[in-house]
């Protein structure tokens, strides 16, 4: 069975007012400092790594989002029908970044992040902690010294992101205005088979449909496992 990775958009508004053209990064909101200016050249001086998508595909991702959007629309539709993950993921990294901004932003996160009162212990846990030691402030000073580094604000986001969630605290969350235009997910959902059939077979992936027809004492010949997504 071969599964496809899709993405939901968040709600048709974000997307109508991020994807007018992609070169825009108008999906951040006006008073998000967080947020690149498009007309900056700091993003334009920066060099694309190799495994970023074309600028053909982002126009394409972009134009072809906005077009399902603009449609929804003009139909009065509730919600989109989904698009591919990597259409969303191309248009998003075609968010120019502005290193002065994100610099700013930068300064005043951590004034934010200060009044944490977890930042201590999940620098230096106890011996007790199950999980690993986190230095924030540190995460942001590392993520301050790859300011030079980014060429998309989908990717400065998400690093801060990814840092915060390192302190595995519900209570402690950033939002910010380019991870939160989509939703990535799958149209099914998928488990772990964690007992081999024989006992010496590594366990496989099924989706949930299938697992419950084997939990339920198939014989397995209707059900298959997942033997990749987006392959």
């Amino acid at each position: 069975m071969k599964l496809l990775a899709l993405l939901v958009v968040s709600s048709l508004a974000d997307v109508v007012i991020a994807l007018p053209k992609a070169s825009s990064n108008s999906s951040c909101s006006a008073n998000d400092s967080s947020c690149s200016n498009p007309s900056s050249s700091a993003s334009s001086s920066a060099s694309s790594p190799s495994n970023s998508p074309s600028q053909d595909s982002i126009n394409d991702a972009c134009a072809k989002i906005s077009k399902a959007v603009a449609e929804a629309i003009r139909t009065n539709a509730t919600s989109l029908p989904p698009i591919p993950a990597e259409e969303g993921l191309s248009c998003l990294k075609s968010m120019p970044f502005d290193k002065s901004l994100g610099g700013q932003f930068l300064t005043q996160l951590r004034k934010y992040i200060a009044f944490q009162t977890t930042l201590e212990p999940l620098k230096n846990p106890p011996s007790t902690y199950v999980g690993s030691p986190v230095d924030v402030l540190g995460g942001l000073d590392k993520i301050a010294a790859k300011l030079g580094t980014y060429t998309s604000q989908f990717d400065f986001d998400s690093d801060i992101k990814s840092l915060v969630k390192t302190a595995n605290d519900g209570h402690f969350s950033v939002k910010l205005c380019s991870t939160e235009v989509y939703r990535f997910s799958r149209p099914v959902s998928i488990v772990s088979v964690s007992v081999s059939k024989d006992g010496l077979e590594l366990p496989e992936l099924y989706t949930g449909s299938d697992a419950a027809l084997l939990g339920g004492g198939g014989n397995g010949k209707a059900v298959s496992p997942i033997v990749a997504i987006n392959g």
